[in-house]
């Protein structure tokens, strides 16, 4: 399986829309191990219409701390799983607690949107300044 981690600036993006790259890794389900794939950045285009993009790289599982609307189609088009609600920065740490099953996560709908607030609480009441890119 291949799963992907949203980055922004080395750590792992909370807010999927401002993600500069994507974190890539095998990982064997039997044995609990990942290989790391390095990083890809996005395209010109942006996060919100990279659904086609993400599926090119082979991604299956899309690790995520909260992504608008546009994204989630797109994500749900390709066929892509979405768990968010992810709320570490650390990369590794994220990737640590998904290899041992105690990732904090919820499996999104194709297409269901979830938009973090940066109180952790899901919540379009942000602080100044934010915006959920890709639509609700």
């Amino acid at each position: 399986m291949r799963i992907a981690l949203p980055i922004a600036d080395g750590k792992f993006s909370l807010h999927y829309g401002r993600a500069q790259a994507l974190r890539l890794y095998d990982i064997d389900q039997d044995k609990g191990i990942a290989t790391s794939l390095g990083e890809r950045p996005y395209p010109d285009s942006g996060t919100c219409s990279a659904g086609a993009w993400v599926a090119e790289q082979g991604v299956e599982v899309l690790l995520a701390g909260g992504l608008g609307g546009g994204a989630a189609q797109g994500m749900a088009k390709h066929g892509i799983k979405v768990l968010a609600g992810v709320q570490e920065e650390n990369p590794e740490k994220v990737l640590e607690s998904f290899l041992s099953g105690i990732a904090k996560v919820v499996e999104l709908a194709p297409g269901e949107a979830l938009c973090q607030g940066h109180d952790g609480e899901s919540a379009h009441e942000h602080e100044e300044g934010h915006v959920c890119h890709c639509g609700h």
